[in-house]
């Protein structure tokens, strides 16, 4: 399990990164702050992330691997919580909106199939 971790860490830091600089830099300097809580907690516990997997393998004393694992462990955690979150968040967000647009926009009537 722990080789396809190793395998994997780069693609999703490699994605992540692709994510940052289409989405969250934009986000990050836009006037409008919703969703930016989460937004920073995901940045920012991702970053932790990476950087106490990285440590977990240049180690080279027990205790700074051990200290590094639960590191990892934890901000693993809090990545996923607020990535979720932010997730959610956003998609309610983004539901509302095209509500209101649906609301004052008259759109062409589709035919059930």
């Amino acid at each position: 399990m722990l080789s396809l971790h190793v395998i994997a860490a780069p693609f999703f830091i490699a994605f992540f990164g692709m994510l940052f600089r289409s989405h969250s830099l934009r986000k990050l300097l836009s006037p409008n702050p919703d969703n930016r809580r989460t937004g920073w907690t995901s940045l920012i516990s991702f970053s932790a992330m990476a950087m106490s997997g990285y440590l977990i393998q240049v180690a080279t004393t027990p205790l700074l691997v051990s200290v590094a694992a639960w590191a990892h462990g934890l901000t693993s955690t809090v990545f996923l919580i607020g990535y979720t979150i932010h997730l959610i968040i956003g998609y309610r967000i983004n539901r509302l909106s095209s509500e209101t647009l649906d609301i004052t926009v008259p759109r062409p009537s589709h035919l059930s199939l």
